[in-house]
């Protein structure tokens, strides 16, 4: 059997490691039972199909025969992709930050046969000498503690469990005692103006992460009139980050992050969850602002996904890799002999454009970038260019694709097509996250035992899943016109409501059908992209103003309740759920739009207010509907609504001063 445990598997990450000499298992419950057997430690070694240090690890030590044989001689060895089981990634990581302080993938855990962990680090050389403890040495280490300190091993374990409870319990203030919404506001703010780099935007030093849930928090509180100061650091990240190297100016899309200060050099790998919530991000920054660059890149953002991540089924794979033919980000930078020899004539313009040099800026080659900030436009003769050159390295051996579709990227993305769709008038936008949604729907099984990929060898989904379709079937019913999906919404609600607990006031990740694991943690601070929790308040404020049902705005406060006392001190960590304070703390706004009057809903796709909710189209039963006429436009704020509006200049002089009054 050996390797060929992983050959069959869904996922490209295992199926990498399926030809290792290590005898890997999945993650499964006979993995453990065979260390029981064999009275032995588990290897538990955790990453995901583009992490460069999972591929170098990979080369150097499970590659390697010598490597090999003391694994298997002396371990049960679990290779699990953190993407699939993101809610066991969550536990042993925090045991690892409880031990090393830090974390990170690829993730080296070493476990007993109960999967209680005593020891862990993240990438480890295969010998000794570079300020590591080398691999070899580690394996053969561990085996003779496990076996001559067995009870102290144990010991550990259960510390380190009980470790791991605490730092993921949900730190709930006591009722009422949370801050409120300008409070939230304020901290927000004042945390982010603490941390932005003025000069290249974004919060700290290097690396740095885009963070497009952060910006949008602080769009919207500077909308609200909530965080003074907040639009220069937006706009000042904004630009920066579209003009860097983290940007793709030939196919569009964002690298996942920068490896320096002022967004030059990535680190090259393309993740679906990047797209969706960067394109989002710059989609509402347009809105807000009208700046064409955003348009642009929110745009080549989402045709860059469309193009290059949908899979022939239909949906989107979760990543591209950093490395191609073996080496980070060749399949992405240029000399600039290779440019003037493929566009000839047109080089010079396209060079001074995107300042490519002799010498280069990365490894004597050169990733693209604007010099300039702010002018992202191109002329026909850069845009011929840009197409010719794009030709040219499509030509290239790609990046490795990593083509599992995740429910939880998948709906993020299926959500910023749709808002693209209206806001953008693309019906082709609105077509395709309709289909999409549907098709992630029926595959994932959501109408009976809802999965995390939308494939047949699946683990159960986790709060993270359900909590992202919701919103995408939210974003649907408002910006496809089609009330369908607020039904399938409030259906949704209802069967994460009964499939997950709720520890000290908050979802915990994995559902109660699931396979227990050593420790229940709740996903509740936001890392690359909002936590699940937020994500389920953002729905229920969401909910309890489309169907005006008041349980879902009391389910928000008590979300909101428990967790919003860390504002005050850790509001940086909160983004989403500060944003989310100051929009329901100011109160919200519907505009009803029946049918299709295209004057009136221009107005609206011009417009972005964080708490303005559009419904149009097919009238759906309910009060939103009842009594309104095409032709006309039904602005209301918080269930008092002005006069109906029949022009374009009508609604938008409504639209202006219910703004106006929102931001006091």
């Amino acid at each position: 059997m050996g390797a060929n445990r992983l050959s069959n598997s869904f996922s490209a990450y295992l199926r990498q490691h399926a030809d290792n000499p290590v005898e890997w298992w999945p993650w499964c419950e006979e993995a453990f039972e065979e260390a029981r057997r064999r009275d032995v430690p588990v290897l538990l070694s955790i990453g995901y199909a583009a992490c460069h240090w999972c591929h170098v690890m990979a080369h150097e030590s499970f590659e390697d025969q010598e490597v090999a044989r003391i694994i298997n001689q002396g371990y049960v060895a679990i290779k699990v992709d953190r993407e699939e089981h993101p809610d066991v990634d969550a536990v042993y990581m925090e045991a690892v930050q409880a031990m090393a302080g830090r974390g990170g993938w690829p993730l080296t855990v070493f476990l007993t046969p109960d999967g209680l962990p005593f020891y862990g680090g993240t990438y480890f050389p295969p010998h000794d000498g570079t300020g590591l403890p080398g691999f070899r040495h580690l394996l053969d280490e561990i085996s003779r503690i496990f076996a001559d300190s067995r009870d102290e091993v144990e010991e550990q374990g259960i510390t380190l469990q009980k470790a791991i409870s605490a730092r993921t319990s949900v730190p709930v203030s006591p009722r009422g005692s949370s801050v409120d919404a300008q409070e939230a506001a304020s901290a927000l703010a004042e945390a982010i103006l603490a941390t932005h780099d003025s000069e290249w935007g974004g919060t700290g030093r290097a690396p740095k992460f885009l963070q497009p849930h952060l910006w949008m928090a602080a769009l919207d509180l500077h909308l609200l009139g909530a965080g003074p100061g907040l639009v220069e650091a937006v706009t000042t990240t904004l630009d920066a980050a579209a003009a860097g190297g983290v940007y793709d100016h030939l196919a569009g899309g964002f690298a996942r992050y920068s490896t320096d200060a002022f967004w030059m050099v990535p680190h090259f790998e393309k993740m679906l969850y990047d797209q969706a919530l960067n394109a989002r991000l710059y989609l509402r920054a347009h809105a807000a602002a009208g700046n064409p660059d955003y348009r642009q890149v929110a745009v080549e953002t989402i045709d860059f996904t469309i193009t290059h991540l949908r899979e022939p089924g239909g949906l989107f794979a979760a990543s591209l890799d950093a490395d191609s033919e073996g080496e980070e980000g060749s399949y992405y930078i240029f000399r600039r002999e290779e440019i003037e020899q493929v566009l000839g004539a047109s080089a010079d313009e396209f060079i001074a454009h995107y300042g490519v040099t002799r010498a280069g800026n990365f490894e004597g080659r050169n990733i693209l970038h604007r010099t300039r900030r702010g002018d992202l436009r191109r002329t026909d003769s850069l845009e011929s260019a840009r197409r010719e050159l794009l030709a040219y390295r499509e030509r290239r051996v790609s990046p490795g694709l990593d083509g599992k579709a995740v429910v939880e990227w998948n709906a993020m993305f299926i959500a910023t097509l749709a808002e693209a769709g209206f806001r953008l008038a693309r019906q082709d936008y609105l077509s395709l996250a309709a289909t999409s949604f549907d098709l992630l729907f029926e595959r994932a099984r959501f109408d009976s035992a809802p999965r995390r990929l939308a494939a047949e060898q699946s683990p159960p989904a986790v709060l993270a899943d359900h909590a992202q379709l919701l919103s995408a079937a939210l974003a649907l019913a408002q910006f496809a016109g089609e009330p369908r999906f607020l039904d399938v919404a409030v259906s949704l609600w209802g069967q994460l409501t009964e499939g997950f607990d709720r520890d000290s006031g908050a979802f915990v990740s994995t559902a109660r059908r699931s396979s227990g694991l050593i420790a229940k943690v709740p996903d509740i601070f936001d890392t690359a992209y909002p936590s699940a929790n937020s994500t389920l308040a953002r729905a229920a404020f969401d909910l309890s103003v489309l169907t005006g049902d008041p349980g879902y705005f009391s389910t928000m406060e008590e979300l909101l309740s428990g967790l919003g006392g860390n504002l005050a001190t850790h509001a940086i960590a909160f983004p989403s759920l500060a944003g989310l304070m100051a929009v329901a703390g100011t109160g919200s706004a519907e505009l009803v739009i029946p049918g299709q009057t295209q004057e009136l809903l221009d107005v609206a796709r011009r417009t972005y207010l964080p708490n303005l909710f559009v419904l149009y189209g097919r009238p759906a039963s309910g009060p939103a509907f009842e009594g309104r006429e095409e032709g006309k436009a039904y602005l209301c704020r918080d269930y008092t609504c002005l006069s109906p509006a029949s022009s374009a200049a009508e609604l938008a002089a409504q639209i202006e001063r219910v703004g106006t009054e929102m931001r006091g």
